[in-house]
């Protein structure tokens, strides 16, 4: 039961976690920027972003966040 109460949690964060990826590969790659710059403390969002955006192309008709 105890597993149960930790388990459920995880799945559910996980869920929203890929639902969230998924949405912003098919449909708005820079919804995903903005999502972790209101999760990540600025610091890590910004070496984060930056390894990222060495790895992957968004294409983007702005300026990108980073």
């Amino acid at each position: 039961m105890l597993c149960v109460l930790f388990v459920i949690p995880e799945l559910v964060v996980l869920f929203f976690l890929v639902a969230a990826v998924l949405y912003a590969s098919c449909c708005d790659a820079e919804f995903l920027y903005h999502l972790l710059l209101r999760v990540l403390r600025e610091e890590t969002y910004y070496n984060m972003a930056y390894a990222v955006g060495r790895i992957l192309t968004v294409i983007s008709e702005g300026p990108l966040p980073f």
